[in-house]
């Protein structure tokens, strides 16, 4: 029998839309570079002084879901909706699988 970590069940867990959200962050993240400004401008716009570059992983990970405050804050950091941040994140997502 195969044995499963912790991560692999809370990553079963997660739905489609948990998924779409993680990549969205990513995408978000990758249009402000580098990474410790995007955190330190999340930080400023969510008011979470705590806010860090690990947490930041997860979320693009999907190892923890993200926040609907942070993924509205990073759609406004990048002058977006957050229905248009999800949408060209799937694009990019798309086109890159394509050329994989």
């Amino acid at each position: 029998m195969e044995r499963r970590t912790p991560d692999d069940i809370a990553y079963s867990r997660l739905t489609t839309s948990d998924l779409a959200v993680a990549s969205a962050m990513e995408y978000a993240r990758r249009l402000r570079p580098p990474m410790k400004v995007f955190v330190y401008e999340l930080r400023q716009v969510l008011g979470l002084p705590s806010l860090s570059r690990q947490t930041l992983y997860e979320w693009e990970s999907a190892r923890a879901r993200v926040p609907a405050s942070a993924l509205i804050a990073a759609a406004h950091l990048n002058g977006f909706s957050v229905d248009e941040l999800l949408r060209r994140s799937a694009r990019a997502t798309a086109i890159l699988s394509t050329h994989s």
